[in-house]
């Protein structure tokens, strides 16, 4: 349900783009499709000549994207991030994915277009302004989270104690652990001579 819904309102935000049938040349009929287990959203991305279709999955894609939305948004915006840093599951032609990437980083929708299709000139004068600085402050929120998270995933990883230390530490407790029974060994022993 949620996912018809989406598709529905991300087609309608594509097709409100005058510029979205070239930039998507390179990608005709090459089908993307998404699953984000966390929200139970899953989407295919159809572009072609006439139309750029976006439909809730029903079929296998060239390629799937499967993983959280934040991981996919930084794989798509971000160049330097890979399916492997961003824990995505990528099947299928793996090849589409510098196309699709450089498809999400150059579409940057006009706002106030798609309020001025569906809701008239009037609100679009009214809401682009407002919306445009709330879309650009999550923008602003966003990259300050990925930086935040980062900067506690480098300073967690620089507290964690390393496999191989951690294992030498194990092996010494054995070890005295070992000592401490034979030790216990020979004070029983000692105990029944003294009898």
């Amino acid at each position: 349900m949620l996912s018809q819904a989406l598709a529905r309102s991300l087609e309608k935000i594509l097709q409100a783009d005058p510029d979205v049938l070239l930039l998507a040349e390179p990608l005709q009929g090459a089908k993307l499709g998404l699953v984000f287990p966390e929200w139970g959203l899953e989407l295919t991305f159809i572009p072609s000549q006439e139309k750029f279709s976006i439909l809730p999955l029903l079929e296998t894609p060239d390629i799937l994207i499967t993983g959280k939305i934040v991981d996919f948004l930084t794989l798509m915006r971000d160049s330097s991030a890979t399916p492997a840093k961003t824990g995505i599951l990528i099947q299928g032609n793996i090849r589409l994915l510098p196309s699709y990437q450089t498809f999400f980083k150059r579409w940057n929708f006009d706002l106030g277009h798609v309020i001025s299709k569906t809701l008239g000139q009037a609100a679009a004068l009214r809401l682009s302004t407002p919306l445009e600085k709330i879309f650009q402050k999550f923008q602003s929120c966003f990259h300050e989270l990925k930086l935040d998270l980062k900067e506690s995933v480098q300073e967690e990883q620089r507290l964690l104690v390393p496999h191989a230390e951690l294992e030498d530490f194990y092996q010494e407790l054995r070890m005295l652990q070992l000592r401490v029974d034979r030790l216990q060994d020979r004070c029983m022993i000692q105990e029944s001579y003294k009898r």
